[in-house]
């Protein structure tokens, strides 16, 4: 019996009319009134007595009682973000040690996983069951909410430019409850929106991370791609002071800051052919003036 088992229990024996005790147990009357919840948890041995003039009759039986296990719960998670590692939901049971069942919980595992539950209330069932034979049972049911933090789909418009530059960050996502914030990673303060722009002033390569929030939870996500400043060049060049008719070959010396990983067009006024490369020579080909532009 489970010693929650509310109603007595009427023994009876094949000869009635005895006076039936309790060897180890207060748990029977002597009509034979056995109260579960009075009795000791285990084996309770009742004996019963019956005499007929000098004659005396004994027999004895043996009653388990086991515990009762509460399967309540002390309390109940609010939610769960479906990022979170898996928990152990003995953590909220009053008896730790029973069977756990329902969505996010692998077969005989006392684990939830937020990951392979459903966006919404999930029904986690708890059952106890008493030792050795199971003859006490309980059983509570409780609502798990999760959220699902699906990753949108990111890209980053233009990734490349010349300070000051104006990429712009995009996050596809169709859900309503989603905000989206953008860390550009030169340090200055984050861009909040589902489509996002900023300047970048210093020439550099930056690594942007997009903070994606829904109903309270939210994850990061470091974009694969990269932002690349190139510094602005600014054009510039010498010219030798003057230049001789018996030698009108000229050398352009390139001054331009920076110097290097440009591409230079030279366009020289008059000639037919236009000179190229960082520092080129120019052959003037009669005197006069020339316009040249870099």
């Amino acid at each position: 019996m489970c010693n929650t088992t509310p109603e007595p229990v009427q023994l009876t024996a094949d000869v009635q009319g005895g006076i039936y005790g309790g060897a180890n147990t207060n748990a029977v009357s002597m009509d034979g009134l056995f109260l579960p919840q009075m009795a000791i948890i285990g084996d309770n041995v009742v004996n019963y007595t019956i005499t007929s003039g000098p004659c005396v009759a004994y027999a004895q039986t043996t009653i388990t009682v086991e515990k009762f296990i509460s399967a309540d719960f002390h309390t109940i998670p609010e939610v769960f973000c479906s990022t979170q590692p898996e928990v152990n939901m003995n953590h909220y049971a009053v008896n730790p040690g029973g069977s756990w069942s329902g969505a996010g919980i692998a077969q005989g595992s006392d684990m939830f996983n937020p990951a392979k539950a459903a966006d919404g209330l999930n029904q986690i069932t708890y059952n106890t069951v008493s030792k050795p034979n199971g003859l006490c049972r309980d059983e509570e049911t409780m609502n798990v909410r999760v959220v699902k933090l699906e990753l949108p789909s990111v890209n980053i418009l233009e990734p490349r430019g010349c300070a000051p530059f104006e990429p712009v960050f995009s996050a596809q996502t169709n859900d309503p409850d989603v905000k989206v914030f953008w860390t550009p990673g030169d340090g200055r303060q984050q861009v909040e929106g589902a489509q996002g722009g900023h300047v970048y002033t210093t020439p550099g390569v930056y690594t942007v991370n997009m903070t994606y929030e829904r109903l309270g939870c939210r994850s990061q996500y470091q974009l694969p791609n990269v932002v690349t400043i190139d510094e602005s060049p600014r054009a510039d060049f010498l010219l030798p002071d003057e230049v001789l008719i018996s030698d009108p070959q000229v050398r352009i010396e390139n001054i331009t800051r920076p110097l290097n990983d440009n591409h230079y067009t030279w366009s020289v006024q008059g000639i037919a052919e236009q000179p190229q490369g960082v520092h080129p020579m120019v052959q003037l080909p009669a005197i006069g003036k020339y316009q040249i532009t870099l």
